[in-house]
C-alpha cells in the first residue's frame, strides 16, 4: 500500500498541529515540523532566518519517510500553491 501524505496549511497558531498529532496516531504517521526544524538549527521555532535551509531539510525528510512507505504529515504553514507542490 502506497504511504499516505498529509499537508496541513494555515496561518500560525491556527491549530495545525493539534490537528497533526492526532491524525499522526490515527494514521500512525510521522511528523515532519517546519518548527521542530527550526528549533533544531537555531534553538527556537521563532526564528524565522535561512527559510531556504528549513524547508530544503523539512521536504528531504518528508521524501525518506515516504521512500520507507511511511505516512507523513508535513507541518508548516503551507499557506501558498507553490510551498504546498513544493512537498508533492
Amino acid at each position: 500500500m502506497k504511504p499516505k501524505l498529509f499537508i496541513m496549511c494555515g496561518l500560525s497558531g491556527s491549530g495545525k498541529s493539534s490537528i497533526a498529532k492526532d491524525l499522526a496516531v490515527k494514521y500512525h504517521a510521522e511528523i515532519v515540523s517546519s518548527d521542530a526544524i527550526r528549533e533544531e538549527l537555531f534553538g527556537s521555532c521563532q526564528n524565522q532566518s535561512d527559510n531556504e535551509k528549513v524547508f530544503n531539510i523539512f521536504n528531504k525528510r518528508i521524501r525518506e519517510s515516504l521512500n520507507k512507505n511511511k505516512n507523513v504529515i508535513a507541518d508548516a504553514t503551507n499557506i501558498t500553491i507553490k510551498s504546498r507542490r513544493a512537498i508533492v
